[in-house]
């Protein structure tokens, strides 16, 4: 009985060492199984960061793109209505220049007659020299004018 005690020790002795043996070698492969998972993961997240930076990457610079082109767009339309403004500016300058001219002829005028009807209403006044006739001449059209 003895032998055959000795004999099961002995198988299940192997049978342990069997199993111990077959569970050893299911862990380093479920170990290398998981690091290949693992390393496969890796990739597969660098990958996608990749993309994603790639992508935001174009994604801003079609933003910074866009940006430029409305800022371009809003400072040649900025453009054109200063210009419209100084030209409406200018040609109100030139007629106000017109109406300035106008008024300074009249009032030159206006006053050259009151000197004038001055010099008509003094009976003692002697003209002389070059412009004499010139001013007589300027009296006389005076005088037609207010109907004297």
């Amino acid at each position: 009985m003895e032998k055959v005690r000795a004999q099961t020790k002995r198988v299940a002795a192997e049978a342990k060492e069997r199993t111990v043996a077959l569970v050893n070698k299911m862990n380093a492969e479920t170990e290398v199984k998981y690091n290949e998972i693992i390393a496969e993961a890796n990739l597969i997240e660098t990958a996608i960061i990749a993309n994603a930076r790639a992508q935001a990457a174009k994604i801003k610079a079609e933003a910074d793109a866009y940006t430029l082109k409305s800022i371009a767009g809003a400072e040649k339309e900025n453009a054109e209505i200063v210009g419209q403004a100084i030209t409406i500016e200018g040609s109100i300058e030139q007629a106000l220049m017109k109406g300035s001219k106008k008024k300074r002829k009249h009032v030159q005028i206006m006053s050259r007659l009151d000197a004038m009807q001055g010099l008509a209403s003094n009976n003692k006044a002697i003209i002389y020299g070059e412009q004499g006739g010139n001013l007589i001449a300027n009296i006389e059209t005076f005088k037609m004018v207010l109907g004297k």
